[in-house]
């Protein structure tokens, strides 16, 4: 798929379980709603990842802004330029600092640099 350059891309991942998914496009959104037990690496995406509700999920990803919603036992490796949201009833969370070599064009197509 080749998407022009003023196109928005906003990716929602809802109520996925015992799954691994790959996702390395640019974004400017992406929401993770109501997963467990699931593996997701988001490449660059451009403005937030909401991860709410959701239990035992890893998520990878390199964005401005993180927010953490109602989340349980979740491990987050983040490149992020902003520190992440924590809010809603979240327990047993882990937040690490991810380095993933992207290509620099993805990255400057969202705005990251």
């Amino acid at each position: 798929m080749v998407l022009s350059k003023n196109e928005i891309v906003v990716l929602q991942v809802l109520n996925c379980h015992d799954s691994v998914i790959y996702i390395l496009a640019p974004l400017r959104l992406a929401t993770v709603y109501g997963c467990s037990d699931a593996t997701i690496l988001l490449g660059a995406v451009g403005k937030s990842v909401k991860v709410e509700h959701c239990e035992r999920v890893q998520i990878i990803a390199a964005a401005k802004r993180m927010c953490i919603a109602n989340c349980r036992e979740c491990v987050f490796y983040l490149g992020v330029n902003q520190q992440p949201l924590l809010v809603g009833d979240n327990h047993k969370l882990q937040v690490c600092f991810f380095c993933l070599l992207l290509f620099s064009l993805s990255l400057k197509e969202v705005s990251l640099e």
